[in-house]
């Protein structure tokens, strides 16, 4: 049957995580701007730049999230990694996942048989 520990892929990340995620990416981003900012222009205000600030704490933001679920998906949500031993002593070879398969020649010429004998064939290169 199906065993439900086993995942062939990474799980998604809870609607929770992310949604903390999220927000820690884009306070982190804020701060950062804010920082940045403040150094920059040592208190003076700038006018006009304010969407093109917003668009780069967002896309920062983004970034960061990105970064921190792919991250944390790894660690906490990866998918499952088997053994082969594990494989064998449950009985789930060949698995639904397994990617091998046994490839049969379509046909066998004489030549085959003797490479495979050791015998070798030398060519004329003049």
């Amino acid at each position: 049957g199906k065993v439900s520990f086993i995942h062939p892929i990474y799980r998604p990340i809870p609607i929770l995580w992310k949604g903390f995620i999220y927000a820690f990416s884009f306070v982190i981003s804020k701060f950062w701007a804010l920082t940045k900012t403040a150094a920059s222009t040592q208190g003076q205000i700038q006018s006009g730049k304010t969407l093109k600030q917003f668009l780069v704490v967002l896309t920062r933001a983004l970034v960061i999230a990105v970064t921190t679920s792919t991250i944390l998906q790894d660690i906490y949500l990866p998918p499952s990694r088997v053994s082969m031993s594990t494989l064998i002593q449950n009985q789930w070879l060949p698995s639904s996942l397994s990617r091998y398969e046994i490839i049969s020649p379509l046909f066998t010429s004489h030549m085959d048989s003797n490479v495979s004998e050791g015998e070798s064939k030398e060519v004329d290169t003049e």
